[in-house]
């Protein structure tokens, strides 16, 4: 009985895991709106002056 039920929680958990692994993969919300920008591009908008913050990350 207790071997059963650890079966079905282990199940849930891997489906919630999966679920969670599948839903994070896809979120495609930015910070504040923030998009990508080629380092060519971000070069001219600091040099001219509009850029106000930059995030980078990997």
């Amino acid at each position: 009985m207790n071997n059963q039920w650890f079966s079905k929680v282990a199940v849930w958990l891997v489906i919630a895991l999966v679920l969670f692994t599948v839903f994070k993969q896809f979120d495609t919300r930015g910070g504040s709106g923030a998009g990508y920008l080629a380092y060519s591009d971000f070069l001219e908008e600091v040099r001219g002056k509009r850029i106000k913050s930059a995030t980078i990350q990997e």
